[in-house]
């Protein structure tokens, strides 16, 4: 595997000036930037994620736990943190818990332990204080569900008043006979 070491001898620059390039320091002149550049190229040389996120203490990770990976709404919803955080160079680490409160808080802990940089969490159970001692200072989002204290941010709906609206929608329409299943 090509290092930073083989493309700064390539370029026949210093290893930190390559490592400034890489982390998108500005300070790097061009001429070197070219050198760098073209190196990089010749070596086929790859940033090592892991190795970069041992320094920074960054793994560009979300982690995503889940009530039920079969059910459509998560998926979509998994769908869209995907669309989103990519955009921002983060990738998602997702985990299902099948409903059962203690395999969420398990899945939980395995994420803490690969040092993702977020929690975003549809739970399975209420008890925001165990959630809360698993994930420390690590940023937290809820969604659908709010839990028995209101301490993480989330992102919910009203359905009783989502569902209203839309019965009254259809009743305007005209429709007389209505199935909800």
């Amino acid at each position: 595997m090509t290092t930073i070491k083989d493309v700064a001898k390539e370029a026949g620059v210093g290893i930190g000036t390559v490592s400034r390039y890489i982390n998108g320091d500005d300070s790097v002149k061009n001429k070197n930037r070219v050198l760098i550049d073209n190196a990089i190229k010749k070596l086929g040389y790859e940033v090592n994620s892991i190795a970069r996120s041992m320094k920074t203490q960054k793994t560009m990770t979300i982690g995503v736990v889940v009530h039920s990976l079969t059910n459509t709404f998560s998926m979509k919803v998994i769908e869209n943190i995907e669309y989103f955080v990519s955009k921002f160079g983060y990738s998602i680490l997702i985990t299902g818990c099948g409903g059962d409160e203690e395999l969420q808080y398990k899945k939980l802990v395995e994420l803490k332990k690969r040092m993702v940089d977020g929690f975003i969490i549809l739970p399975a159970g209420q008890d925001a204080q165990r959630i809360k001692y698993i994930v420390g200072d690590t940023p937290c989002i809820l969604v659908d569900r709010l839990l028995d204290e209101n301490i993480f941010d989330s992102v919910t709906i009203d359905n009783e008043v989502m569902v209203y609206e839309k019965m009254c929608d259809t009743i305007k329409l005209g429709f007389k006979k209505i199935a909800i299943y």
